[in-house]
């Protein structure tokens, strides 16, 4: 099943991106990174050997979210999306994802 995770950068996010590779699915991650980083997706991909699709996009930006590059308004593709918000993460506990 592919799946999009918004938020999946941070820390319950890649968690969470990380069990669904590894349940066999194929997961896209949207994450603005306000309170994460994309090492923590590089982490993923070292953890589970599997690609991760990454667009670093603010979910609530219509105008980026319909560039060709990314375009998960058509999401007729994706199964299920999955939202992961963690507000109260600091920026410097982005450093400690996985």
């Amino acid at each position: 099943m592919k799946i999009l995770v918004t938020g999946g950068a941070g820390y319950i996010g890649s968690h969470t991106v990380v069990e669904l590779l590894e349940a066999g699915h194929t997961v896209a991650v949207v994450d603005n990174l306000s309170n994460a980083s994309s090492r923590s997706l590089e982490r993923v991909e070292q953890i589970t050997g599997k690609k991760v699709a990454f667009y670093e996009a603010d979910i609530r930006d219509d105008i980026k979210l319909e560039e060709p590059k990314i375009d998960i308004k058509s999401a007729d593709e994706y199964r299920f999306s999955l939202y992961v918000k963690s507000t109260s993460v600091t920026k410097d506990n982005a450093d400690e994802t996985l």
